[in-house]
């Protein structure tokens, strides 16, 4: 069918789902449309822009492969049918821009190499070639065109571009050495009415998204916009008066948007970062003679888990996050990353271990400290405004606090916590959990050891995970260490990091958990316990789980099975897949494993819950026959013959729930 385009010609299309389902399509490699137009030259002026004309049907089919794409079409007006197939790639073909793409970045290879003054950029069939000079642009623009039309494409003359200082490609707008918005695309976000449903504001979204690297602080702007497309978000959407500002906010950034310099690799590249309420802002800027010229705006939203974080971590977490964004334009490039946090310091000392796991840690080392073509410089404070260091402080001047001087305060739940042990405690206790199965059971307990004859044993539930175990150990421990000066030893790195680390982020937040649920009540128990006035000092000495998926609401676990199989019984599993005049039961199974509410049998790997359960009795009893065991039929059957060839009758009982029962009696 014909698709209407904007000049009022149709675009052929063909529905070819059913075909693209069959094709084994290769990796799509699309260039980046924000970095591409760092291959142009800051030196080169003029250009011109080609835009191929039906490209895809510029690529003959194999003759072979041509049946695949008939289709039938009818006459509107003699509605006379007629059956036709494709000669050339038809749009729709799932791989076609990458066939095309790649065959055409083939046939243009023989042209660069003979053309080494100009510069041509493509992105699938669209063309831009650059020069320094006028008459190199004519000229290398008409050897183009002549090279294109002798291997078979053909130009759009209504698009094309030729030979000018100002060109529009890709929706950008070029000049030498800078790049800014197409005055359509920003016209378009201008105009977009307010946003009436989530799907609208996606809409929208996805427009001002595109232009993010024009607009500073992109992130922080729409951060409520963002937040009301949240799960949580859109179990109460409605437009309020700040998802308005936001709104109102971002077609203001576009109003007059800046003009972005085109990266140069020869030059190094300076990138400020800035961290704020969660979000990460920079700016990448190259210097032009005296002055800084930006290169991109950039703004990422951090990470539930790094929201919670200490300033000075949130600010490691930004800088990664930007170094990697700014790195589709630096490409490897020295890079000077300016900060006011010390991230050599927080992630090249034990700070970064002692606040970060391990997999956080490496991809932070990795990514920020061994990158050979960054280097970090410290400043006291940046301009929220514009991202750049302060004016009114020197440049170069030591940050007005040490970072991780810092993280211990905000990490400390009291000050009399150490991690070196008191010289002469009143008290010195050790905490362990244990949890085994012994013949299909689980057993679960605590213990704490004040001396080697006091020993305190606690059984618990089954249910309880190691770390719980071990936290109720500690309660008790802490417990019995009110108003005395002790030491609590433990196992647990985790319990460490909790203690020294984690604890008081937690109470900061309000015992949210980083995806933004409730702590449990006993991990809230065990921190107050710590902060009651007994000096404690905890060498690896608390261990703390925090359960990032409870709830308050959650039901509280079975003390003792609600079921009475045991390891070795014989029983029946119900099926889930109800089939007519089929048993319902599977079995006989063996019993291998128990649980209060469920149980394992042999040669299965799931656990099945008791109410699909039933003891299984021999063929000889009657108690063996139940209503779900029998097939329901309609009508007796007739008299039969035995397989040992004894006669015999059928007996046709009534059972309730309109079901029947036949039981063959021998004469």
């Amino acid at each position: 069918m014909g698709v209407p385009k904007p000049n009022g010609q149709y675009r052929l299309v063909q529905d070819l789902r059913q075909v693209n389902k069959l094709i084994e399509a290769p990796y799509p490699v699309v260039p980046n449309p924000h970095t591409i137009l760092s291959q142009v030259p800051k030196s080169h002026g003029w250009f011109s822009v080609i835009d191929l004309k039906d490209a895809f049907f510029s690529i003959p089919l194999d003759q072979e492969s041509q049946k695949l794409f008939a289709f039938e079409w009818e006459d509107p007006d003699t509605h006379y049918k007629a059956q036709y197939l494709w000669t050339v790639v038809p749009q729709g073909l799932t791989c076609a821009p990458e066939i095309f793409g790649s065959q055409l970045k083939r046939d243009l290879a023989p042209f660069l190499a003979a053309h080494l003054s100009c510069n041509i950029v493509q992105y699938c069939d669209d063309l831009l070639l650059s020069t320094e000079t006028e008459t190199t642009c004519k000229e290398h623009t008409i050897e183009l065109l002549n090279f294109l039309g002798a291997q078979g494409y053909k130009v759009s003359r209504e698009k094309a571009q030729l030979v000018k200082q100002q060109v529009t490609f890709l929706g950008y707008h070029l000049c030498q050495g800078r790049r800014s918005l197409g005055k359509d695309r920003i016209q378009a976000i201008l105009e977009s009415p307010q946003p009436r449903n989530p799907r609208e504001l996606r809409a929208f979204l996805g427009l001002t998204g595109f232009c993010r690297l024009w607009i500073p602080d992109y992130g922080g702007k729409a951060k409520p916009l963002y937040e009301s497309l949240t799960k949580e978000g859109l179990l109460t959407w409605e437009w309020t008066k700040e998802k308005e500002k936001a709104f109102q906010e971002l077609k203001e950034a576009l109003v007059q948007p800046p003009a972005l310099a085109l990266p140069d690799p020869r030059k190094p590249f300076t990138l400020y970062v800035h961290e704020r309420k969660g979000v990460a802002s920079g700016v990448l800027c190259q210097r032009s003679g005296p002055a800084w010229q930006p290169v991109g705006y950039y703004s990422k939203v951090l990470d539930p888990v790094a929201k919670g974080w200490p300033a000075c971590l949130r600010a490691v977490a930004a800088t990664a996050l930007l170094v990697q964004e700014a790195e589709k334009l630096t490409l490897g490039g020295d890079t000077e990353v300016v900060v006011p946090h010390g991230i050599p310091q927080v992630l090249g000392t034990g700070a970064g271990e002692k606040h970060l796991n391990p997999s956080r840690h490496t991809r932070y080392e990795v990514g920020l400290l061994l990158a050979p073509n960054l280097t970090f410089k410290t400043v006291s404070s940046l301009n929220p405004a514009t991202l750049l260091p302060d004016p009114q402080v020197p440049y170069g001047a030591s940050p007005t606090h040490d970072c991780i001087e810092v993280l211990q305060q905000e990490t400390k739940p009291r000050p009399d916590l150490s991690d070196l042990p008191w010289p002469n405690p009143d008290v010195e206790m050790y905490v362990d959990g244990s949890s085994y199965v012994e013949d299909g059971k689980r057993f679960t307990g605590a213990a704490v050891i004040v001396k080697e004859e006091e020993v305190y044993k606690f059984k618990l539930s089954p249910n309880l995970s190691a770390q719980a175990e071990e936290l109720v150990a500690l309660i008790e421990a802490l417990r019995r260490g009110i108003g005395k000066t002790i030491n609590v030893y433990t196992d647990s790195r985790y319990a460490y990091m909790v203690v020294h680390a984690h604890g008081t982020l937690w109470k900061e937040r309000g015992f949210i958990t980083a995806s933004g649920q409730r702590m449990n009540r006993t991990l809230k128990d065990t921190l107050t316990k710590l902060c009651i006035e007994s000096g404690v000092s905890a060498l690896q000495s608390v261990l703390l789980q925090l359960h990032r998926y409870a709830a308050p609401f959650q039901t509280l676990p079975l003390e003792q099975p609600v079921h009475s199989f045991q390891i070795g019984d014989q029983v029946l599993v119900k099926k889930w897949k109800r089939d007519p005049l089929t048993p319902r039961w599977d079995g006989p199974h063996t019993v291998s494993l128990i649980s209060q509410a469920a149980v394992k049998v042999l040669g299965s790997d799931k656990w099945t819950h008791h109410s699909r359960v039933k003891r299984f009795l021999s063929p000889d009893s009657e108690d063996s026959l139940t209503e779900e065991d029998i097939s329901p039929l309609s009508s007796p059957a007739p008299e039969a013959r035995s397989d040992t060839g004894e006669d015999s009758t059928w007996e046709y009982q009534e059972l309730e729930g309109l079901k029947g029962l036949f039981k063959r009696q021998k004469q």
